[in-house]
């Protein structure tokens, strides 16, 4: 049965039976029963159109995880960020590869020209780091970005975003894009083994200098992060299926109430008022777990596994493997995916990845592309 037939039945099978779709929950009014059974009904369209399995399966988690609450607008919001998430990469997994890694070496020209022009020309007035970026996602985003430049012609251009990333002081941004690195110089074809020798040695000497003099360990060791997922893990033991789309910013802060080292819940005149609580938890495998189940997880592990898979056997291009290794490494100490012009870039790595998995003529084709 293909896509279209798909939406075909799924529209017809809609004309009488919408009528019949009503939310068993007290309080919530026909009407609204049947606004929300539409937008499922624009939900299973979009998933039919969807071109790769793993999207589909990574879309209906999300929507599940949207159903396992009361009718809530932000968690529809944030379902839909996530179809626009699915849906460009998706687009990109269909477009020419090489266009898509020239946009992404633009984003970063045009992050680095407005921290130069912000932080020594006082042409725009300044920010945290970047424009509207904070450190750490001034860090994240540059090292996301890093990999496009992973080409023979291209590579000098590396050492300005890596010397950025250096100055923001995140250990985080900096992990991801000395992983990157390493990973683009391991599948490159066009880099001899003493140059690759060369290139190890050098990120593992400018690695101990940054976590010693820039960042030490000792401030990583002492990050109230761990804590946080502690509790985030322990509160996904308990409940495998989720909390629900969006969940972490409401529900966690009360799970994790009773330790004041992640912040502090209070409860005034009947009123519940959060202080410094993570309303993020900093580690995207954690909060997809925690408001989506075990299945989007093993959804998410599934796909990083494949893709390590590919990139061991060399079948992926140096800046595809590089970007997808950033965002993978980001994703353990960020909210990359919370953040939409991080995520964006993201989406477009997992795009061009996905290429590379569908393994089409057209996507050897520029891989070997990208090679040169």
């Amino acid at each position: 049965m293909t896509a279209k037939s798909i939406q075909e039945y799924l529209i017809l099978a809609a004309l009488p039976g919408l009528m019949l779709c009503i939310v068993p929950v007290e309080g919530v009014e026909f009407r609204l029963s049947w606004h929300l059974a539409f937008l499922w009904l624009g939900a299973f369209l979009f998933t039919a159109w969807l071109t790769s399995w793993w999207l589909r399966a990574m879309f209906l988690a999300a929507l599940l995880a949207t159903a396992s609450i009361p009718p809530a607008q932000t968690a529809y919001i944030t379902l839909a960020t996530i179809g626009i998430g699915l849906a460009v990469i998706a687009r990109i997994a269909e477009m020419d590869a090489l266009r898509a890694v020239f946009w992404i070496r633009g984003a970063a020209v045009m992050a680095l020209a407005w921290m130069i022009a912000q932080r020594y020309l006082g042409a725009i007035p300044r920010g945290e780091f970047i424009g509207p970026f904070n450190a750490d996602a001034a860090g994240v985003f540059l090292a996301l970005c890093m990999p496009a430049f992973f080409s023979r012609k291209a590579w000098p251009g590396v050492i300005v975003p890596l010397g950025a990333i250096v100055m923001t002081k995140t250990s985080t941004g900096f992990a991801a894009a000395c992983a990157a690195c390493a990973v683009g110089a391991f599948v490159s074809g066009t880099v001899s083994g003493k140059a690759k020798a060369w290139m190890l040695a050098a990120l593992i000497m400018l690695s101990l200098l940054f976590f010693w003099k820039i960042d030490p360990v000792s401030n990583t060791a002492a990050c109230t992060r761990w804590i946080v997922w502690d509790h985030g893990m322990r509160a996904i033991q308990r409940t495998p299926a989720g909390h629900g789309m969006g969940s972490w910013e409401t529900i966690f802060p009360l799970l994790a109430s009773g330790d004041r080292r992640i912040g502090e819940v209070l409860n005034i005149k009947d009123h519940i008022e959060l202080n410094n609580v993570f309303r993020q938890a900093h580690n995207e495998y954690v909060q997809a777990a925690f408001e989506m189940g075990w299945a989007a997880a093993g959804l998410i592990a599934g796909f990083l596994i494949w893709a390590a898979w590919l990139i061991l056997r060399g079948a992926v291009s140096p800046p595809v493997a590089g970007g997808v290794t950033a965002l993978a490494v980001s994703c353990l100490g960020w909210h990359t995916f919370h953040i939409a012009p991080l995520a964006l870039i993201g989406c477009a790595w997992l795009g061009l990845m996905l290429k590379t998995i569908k393994r089409t003529e057209r996507g050897l084709e520029w891989t070997k592309g990208l090679r040169t």
